[in-house]
């Protein structure tokens, strides 16, 4: 009995126009995931469940890349989870369903940014190429999924070894595809999947080669640019030092380098106010900020969905808790909190118009004030010579005379402006200007209660607890990419409607509660135990008596209800 034998004609229909024998109607393909659904509800035999239960797999694939929305794609695992389950490892058609589920898994961890979902995707797609016949057909598509995998997860761990090996099975899938057509088994249906995975393949190689590149460079380049120094690079202006600082941090990082890191980012901070000064062009501002200070946007939702929009600032990782991230592996953990707060300066005073150094100084100083904005201009123009409104692009050329006389003048007025800087610290009130705060600085404004610095970024996630007494290190179980999701699946929620559905309200309810519980978990906890909040506030206590802690969170982080965290479930619905 052929397996396609009882697949419910929807289905059928479907699986035929998805190999291009007819036309694909996305509404038939509700219905085909219904029928199967039903089939596999009932007893079946094991080569036939396994072949419908991938069948399935794929048509709720196809689902998600109608609607782009990540609980669709959640939805393939957990119903691939499902009929794995069902199935004995020995079963037929196993190893072709686990290829179809790890692929899948392996999709949602990388765009999560989840080491450790995609690694177990990497290792189920190892064991199933491990037993299907090398160089096979069913091999040829387990064999790039597998690949991509390894590659990506290789690149998350700087493993050369396992980039070089994903690197050899796409050139040997890349010969199996070649030579499927002389194969005994070679039919018009491998044809055709022979021209489905051909692109596919074409598309994974040039992943995993990039990957295995960058991951060769990293660990045997030259991570470490002996061109630059914190000390020299004072000398050049500030957008000039900005750059070359982000150069030497990503550098450092890939290197693991963390002492140098937090140097080049310590520099990349102190001349970024310079570069984003009141001085400049609103829009040059606007797009420093964006690409210094926002980083990896994380894929949203696509298509006509309605989705809750995260502001870009907090949909990625940012210059300022990259240096917090680097100073707290190289053991810097004041350094770090100051690192933080002066990238958070920076932001708000571009974007709330908070009062700032140079606002300060004008109050106060308002003639050297003046003079500080002058040389700004002037600095800003030095580096833009050459083309109308000082904006930089076409200066004169390079090497010539006109571009010799910009640099000395560049050198010249960066000699003005560091001894500006020094006579305006000279002023009482001034020690700190366009300086990060200090640590003492930060320990006295925790005088009324601790202060909860919250750094999530790409390489670690960690809370800083501020008191009068010092500040404390609490790593934290999180990655940036959970919480993202966190951060979209609770504003979705929290968006939902009176006027929708109770199943969906109900829905809703349960993702704020869920919420809440993993915020208290993970975050809320630890960082209160670690600031002796523990016990509990005796009824009748004054206001004023009540201990006080402030969150100061970033990243996604900041759209999710930290202060509420907590498990809030029976209280509000009840032990029934």
């Amino acid at each position: 009995m052929s397996d396609l034998d009882g697949l419910p004609p929807d289905a059928a229909a479907v699986r035929a126009a998805l190999l291009g024998a007819g036309a694909s109607d996305p509404r038939r393909l509700a219905l085909a995931v219904d029928q199967l659904k039903a089939v596999l509800a009932g007893p079946l035999p094991d080569g036939r469940r396994g072949f419908f239960a991938s069948t399935l797999v794929q048509f709720l694939a196809v689902q998600f890349t109608f609607s782009e929305r990540r609980e669709d794609l959640e939805r393939v695992v957990r119903c691939g989870d499902e009929q794995l389950a069902r199935l004995a490892p020995t079963s037929p058609r196993y190893v072709e369903l686990l290829c179809a589920v790890e692929t899948h898994r392996g999709d949602y961890g990388m765009l999560h940014q989840h080491e450790p979902t995609v690694a177990r995707a990497s290792d189920a797609l190892a064991w199933a190429v491990g037993r299907l016949p090398e160089m096979s057909a069913s091999w040829l598509g387990c064999a790039i999924v597998y690949a991509q995998a390894l590659g990506c997860v290789s690149a998350m761990r700087r493993d050369v070894s396992g980039t070089q090996e994903a690197v050899r099975l796409v050139e040997l899938a890349a010969r199996c595809l070649e030579d499927l057509p002389g194969r005994p088994e070679y039919s018009p249906e491998l044809a055709v999947l022979r021209e489905q995975l051909r692109p596919a393949l074409a598309t994974v190689t040039e992943l995993v080669r990039t990957a295995h590149d960058d991951v060769t460079w990293y660990r045997y380049g030259d991570p470490e640019p002996s061109s630059w120094d914190p000390a020299t690079e004072r000398a050049l202006p500030p957008r000039a030092r900005f750059e070359n600082a982000r150069v030497a941090l990503n550098s450092a990082v890939s290197s693991q380098n963390w002492v140098r890191a937090t140097d080049a980012a310590e520099a990349a901070l102190e001349a970024l106010p310079l570069v984003v000064s009141q001085a400049l062009h609103r829009d040059d501002r606007q797009a420093v900020l964006r690409t210094a200070l926002l980083g990896r946007r994380y894929p949203g939702p696509g298509g006509t969905v309605r989705t809750v929009d995260l502001p870009d600032r907090l949909a990625g990782t940012s210059l300022a808790r990259t240096a917090c991230a680097v100073a707290l592996a190289a053991g810097r953990t004041e350094q770090a909190a100051a690192l933080l707060e002066q990238g958070r300066a920076v932001l708000m005073g571009q974007d709330l118009q908070a009062r700032s150094d140079d606002s300060d100084l004008a109050a106060a100083h308002p003639q050297v004030a003046r003079e500080f904005t002058a040389l700004a201009r002037r600095l800003r123009e030095t580096e833009g010579a050459g083309e109308p409104g000082g904006r930089p692009g076409h200066g004169s050329s390079a090497g010539g005379p006109g571009e010799a006389a910009r640099i000395r003048d560049q050198h010249a007025v960066t000699e003005e402006w560091q001894r500006l800087l020094a006579r305006i610290r000279g002023f009482d009130g001034f020690e700190h200007f366009l300086l990060p705060p200090s640590a003492e600085q930060m320990r006295r404004e925790a005088k009324e209660g601790p202060i909860v610095l919250i750094n999530i970024d790409r390489l670690r996630s960690d809370a800083l607890v501020v008191t009068t007494k010092g500040i404390e290190l609490v790593e934290l179980g999180v990655t940036e990419g959970q919480l993202a999701l966190k951060a979209r699946q609770f504003l979705a929620a929290v968006s939902v409607d009176v006027g929708d559905s109770s199943a969906r309200r109900k829905e809703a309810a349960e993702t704020v509660f869920d919420t809440l519980e993993w915020l208290w978990d993970t975050i809320a906890e630890p960082v209160l135990n670690a600031a002796g909040l523990t016990r509990p506030i005796p009824e009748g206590t004054p206001r004023a008596a009540v201990p006080r802690l402030w969150w100061s969170a970033s990243g996604p982080l900041a759209h999710l209800p930290l202060h509420a965290a907590g498990h809030h479930r029976a209280a509000e619905l009840g032990d029934g």
